[in-house]
């Protein structure tokens, strides 16, 4: 991949295209409550600072119900929080196979092509009202979901994410996110952040919880070599520096460099872009952040001469700690709650090489964690990414409610497609119209678009 000039230079410039920086981007599924990480007033640690999480009540997993309902998944997980049933008493969940239908409606409308999958046009167009769905019996004709599309440059990237974050607090709804790329959709159902995301205002995001309907479908539809997808997670967004032998520096940010990248499965006012869809209630969304402030923290450079990784024993004692009461707290988390504990058996980890850095071979530690009361051998209930050098988690997954249990290849499966790149891609172009290429990028860096229920005209 590319390497980079200092953290500092390129922030100072702020128009770093990221993939010059992070590299790519990019059985019954029981019901589990998103209900919020333990994580209030955590002690501060190297590049992750004291924080609160803010979450979206209510919310509820949805696991999609198809190979291309990603979209629809992720809708229903939206659909699903407290601040939207509350506003809408008798609110019935549409369907996924309506949500589809009208959201492939919308988006032949708004873009004039469809895909085997929900392009965010449609997913920001439906579903908008009981004219169209009649499962929204309160909302106003011109409610709408609303996208926001951020440029693939530092400062994009900053901005896309402080709009998940101010989405997210504002209304306690998940945010659906774009990921792998162009080739998924995932619902950003908390933001652990240093103080309250507000629109242009000063807070680092140490990270996302994130939730992926596309793991819920695999397990219950299993296929060799299939992503069993990223899971329930929390995901890191603290970059780590590495400074390489040569005197080049790259740089790993685990949000953004395993999942949340530019689109670039289709053209139009999206391709090459960060997009995500919030706010389906009738009120006002958050507009558009300046990115005045930068809210992606670094951990301090790491020197890959001089540096020494910690043993896998180590990483087994991190991942006890960050889960327990470090640096994210998962110890209310399924798949980390209770009697859930990491494996000590030290054969069981692997070593996952991060992706997109050129120049050295940096491998998280993969820590399982299970339960000890569990059938032995199929008792796996989640799996903790830990940094070799902050100790640190960069990922923490599991697919779990309360009972739900996998084997060891499975849970390391979970853990490591996520760094391999063997992740889902669903979104796919049927066909690729001609007219797709014509489609002019919108300009500026940034575009908030408004799909209005009649006509689905932009203002």
């Amino acid at each position: 991949m590319y390497t980079r000039i200092t953290t500092a230079q390129c922030r100072k410039s702020r128009k770093c295209a990221l993939t010059r920086i992070y590299g790519r981007g990019s059985r019954a599924f029981p019901a589990l409550i998103l209900g919020g990480l333990s994580a209030l007033a955590l002690a501060s640690s190297p590049g992750v600072h004291a924080a609160t999480f803010y979450g979206t009540p209510g919310s509820t997993y949805a696991a999609q119900q198809t190979s291309y309902y990603c979209g629809e998944g992720t809708m229903q997980m939206m659909l699903s929080a407290t601040a939207v049933t509350t506003a809408n008493p008798g609110f019935v969940m549409p369907t996924q196979q309506a949500l589809y239908t009208t959201a492939q409606a919308d988006q032949l409308a708004v873009s004039g092509f469809t895909i085997k999958g929900t392009l965010p046009s449609g997913l920001a167009a439906a579903p908008q009202g009981a004219a169209n769905m009649g499962a929204l019996p309160t909302y106003a004709a011109g409610d709408s979901w609303t996208q926001y599309i951020n440029s693939n440059t530092l400062l994009g990237a900053d901005q896309a994410e402080r709009n998940i974050a101010n989405a997210v607090a504002a209304t306690e709804i998940p945010s659906g996110i774009v990921v792998h790329n162009g080739g998924h959709w995932d619902a950003v159902w908390g933001v652990l952040a240093t103080a309250a995301p507000v629109v242009n205002t000063p807070y680092l995001i140490n990270g996302f919880a994130v939730a992926d309907p596309w793991t819920g479908y695999a397990i219950a539809n299993p296929s060799p070599g299939q992503p069993l997808g990223l899971g329930i997670a929390y995901v890191s967004n603290v970059t780590v520096p590495y400074l390489l032998p040569n005197g080049a520096v790259v740089a790993y940010n685990p949000f953004l460099s395993t999942l949340f990248g530019p689109i670039v499965t289709v053209g139009g006012p999206w391709g090459g872009r960060y997009v995500s869809v919030a706010d389906p209630l009738a009120i006002a969304p958050p507009p558009p952040d300046s990115g005045t402030y930068n809210s992606i923290p670094d951990a301090p450079q790491v020197n890959l001469s001089s540096a020494t990784a910690i043993t896998a024993a180590t990483a087994i004692t991190d991942a006890t700690t960050d889960v327990g009461n470090g640096s994210v707290n998962l110890s209310t988390e399924p798949g980390f709650v209770g009697t859930d504990k990491a494996d000590t058996n030290t054969a069981d980890i692997l070593q996952v090489a991060e992706p997109g850095i050129s120049g050295a071979t940096i491998k998280d530690f993969l820590v399982p964690f299970e339960n000890p009361s569990g059938t032995a051998g199929q008792n796996f209930t989640g799996i903790a990414a830990i940094n070799p050098y902050t100790g640190q988690i960069d990922t923490a997954q599991s697919i779990t409610s309360s009972g739900q249990e996998l084997t060891l290849s499975q849970i390391q499966a979970l853990g490591s497609d996520l760094l391999t790149g063997n992740v889902p891609q669903d979104n796919v172009i049927v066909p690729e119209p001609a007219p797709l290429a014509l489609m002019a990028i919108a300009g500026g860096v940034l575009l908030l678009v408004r799909r209005k229920r009649i006509g689905h005209t932009a203002n």
